[in-house]
């Protein structure tokens, strides 16, 4: 069954250039889809118009063969769990209550969370390894250690398909690995993920298909030995980029991709 399926979209601000370009792409379910492109190319436009964030846009976005106009956020919530780029906030939640946000689509309103809900907050803490940060102040955190808590609110919410923006760019190289281990088991478990990223070696790691993003309008999609060629990464990106690629006997092809200088 399709579980995203996009359709001519396109999408301007208000009195502004247009962001996105006729763009069409479809997701199967348990399939991981990693969107590359360069600053300003319309992968976070793209993620918000899926999600109902932004408005304004043309086409057709469907989500499980519901259109995504049709549904309330609640509703949306139970589908889609998100992870953005960061999360600024004023209000000093602890790192459990701020997984704990993501059972709201679960819970009736105005009621306290169940015992499921605290079971769920537990499984994300643990799978993303923090644990011990659980009554730290989620203003007073590192901005990588902020980004593990979005995943794992994300985790909580447990929703069948998962969108994120650039979820390792504030992590170290170990955090790094194990938020695309995480991602690898949600797409094993059955799980959809649509993941804005500017490293291609996700694409080779994780083992999905890639879409390349330039100018709002996507302009290759496929599997990752085909797609992320050193000719189309340099296109992409502006630059010359140089593909170091491999095949590890266990798992599969790997690659690392460096800008030339």
């Amino acid at each position: 069954m399709t579980a995203i399926e996009i359709r001519h979209l396109q999408f301007a601000r208000r009195r502004r250039p247009a962001v996105l370009h006729d763009v069409s792409l479809a997701l199967a379910e348990g399939e991981i889809l990693c969107l590359l492109g360069a600053n300003g190319a319309g992968k976070s436009s793209l993620l918000s118009c899926v999600l109902g964030i932004e408005s304004g846009w043309q086409g057709q976005v469907t989500i499980a063969g519901r259109d995504a106009r049709s549904l309330s956020r609640r509703e949306m919530a139970r589908r889609v769990a998100y992870v953005p780029q960061d999360s600024r906030t004023a209000f000093s939640f602890s790192v459990e209550q701020s997984v704990m946000m993501g059972r709201t689509p679960h819970m009736a309103i105005g009621s306290s969370p169940g015992t499921a809900d605290h079971r769920a907050v537990e499984r994300a803490l643990a799978s993303v390894g923090i644990e011990g940060l659980r009554d730290r102040a989620f203003t007073e955190i590192s901005g990588g250690e902020q980004q593990l808590v979005l995943l794992a609110r994300a985790l909580a919410q447990d929703s069948p398909i998962i969108l994120l923006d650039e979820p390792t760019a504030s992590l170290d190289l170990g955090n790094q690995g194990r938020v695309l281990r995480i991602v690898r088991n949600l797409a094993d478990m059955g799980r959809t993920v649509l993941m804005a990223s500017h490293l291609p070696e996700h694409a080779f790691l994780l083992g999905g298909r890639v879409a390349m993003i330039k100018a709002g309008a996507i302009v290759a999609c496929g599997e990752p030995t085909a797609i992320c060629t050193e000719a189309l990464l340099s296109d992409l990106y502006g630059a010359p980029v140089r593909v170091l690629a491999g095949t590890d006997p266990t798992r599969g092809p790997i690659a690392a991709c460096i800008p030339g200088i």
